[in-house]
């Protein structure tokens, strides 16, 4: 499964927070995009990443990751 398809499997937070990191945006920042405390960011990134890799890794048919 490529990258692009994987990412609109993701619940949207999750998405987000990938997208904006590959964006160059910073904790901080993408604390205040999502409107979350930037303390979660990481946590949200690392479970993000995982879920993401699952997806690539594992083809679904179309369900959402959660």
């Amino acid at each position: 499964m490529e990258f692009s398809e994987a990412i609109r499997l993701l619940p949207g937070a999750y998405a987000a927070a990938i997208v904006l990191a590959g964006e160059g945006l910073h904790h901080a920042r993408i604390g205040q995009r999502l409107g979350i405390d930037e303390s979660t960011v990481g946590t949200l990134l690392e479970i993000g990443w995982a879920k993401l890799s699952a997806l690539e890794a594992h083809a679904t048919d179309g369900e959402e990751i959660r």
